[in-house]
């Protein structure tokens, strides 16, 4: 460190030094913990890598170490990324069903075929389709 270089010999940079390289390990982890897309079912399955250990809604950096969490970045990291991916989907989903819900379709008829539906702009509905599902 540059900042190390300019500062008279003490024995005080040398542990914070050692401190903010053990934090600098540890934010990765820290960060995949606070995130947002973590359901109970997540973590569940973190509580799981602990042993079963109570973790409580709020726990402090020192529990963290005490469980030895940072042990188990990797699998931290895994269910992370999987609680962000699911919430995305889920995301995409909610739209689709808002999509879906607020279509509106009318029923005409059409020669001597009982009905065609034609929905809004972004969806059409042919005799072909209902055909196969009436079949």
């Amino acid at each position: 460190m540059n900042l190390e270089r300019s500062l008279p010999a003490n024995s005080l940079v040398p542990k914070l030094k050692n401190n903010v390289e053990m934090f600098r390990k540890m934010y990765p982890t820290i960060v995949d913990l606070r995130s947002q897309a973590l359901e109970p079912r997540h973590w569940e399955r973190i509580r799981d890598i602990f042993g079963r250990v109570t973790l409580e809604e709020e726990f402090t950096l020192g529990q963290l170490i005490t469980l030895k969490a940072f042990d188990f970045k990797e699998e931290i990291a895994q269910i992370a990324s999987q609680a962000a991916s699911e919430a995305g989907l889920q995301e995409m989903l909610a739209k689709v069903v808002k999509t879906w819900n607020d279509t509106v379709f009318t029923i005409i008829t059409y020669r001597d075929y009982k009905v065609i539906l034609q929905g809004h702009s972004c969806c059409h509905i042919s005799y072909v389709h209902i055909r196969m599902y009436l079949s």
